[in-house]
């Protein structure tokens, strides 16, 4: 018994070792900026489902609203989003 935890002890040691020698000889690449430029967003539409569903008709069905106290949730949730 005392002979296999030795063996396994030095199996584990030289694993580690293996892998901190083989991680350090690796040289990274410099990060490149492929997206150089000037960005501007004009537009997004966000289309909410629940299952297949949409959120609107989700909080129709599920919480009993009216369908204009469910579209003001709606837009209040695209809001914060």
């Amino acid at each position: 018994m005392k002979k296999e935890l030795t063996f396994l002890r030095g199996f584990i040691l030289v694993l580690i070792a293996g892998m901190l020698l083989g991680s350090c000889s690796k040289k990274e690449e410099e990060a490149t900026d492929n997206l150089v430029g000037k960005w501007s967003v004009s537009n997004v539409t966000l289309v909410t489902k629940v299952g297949t569903r949409s959120l609107s008709q989700y909080l129709i069905d599920e919480l009993d609203l009216t369908s204009v106290e469910a579209q003001q949730m709606v837009q209040m949730i695209n809001a914060m989003i």
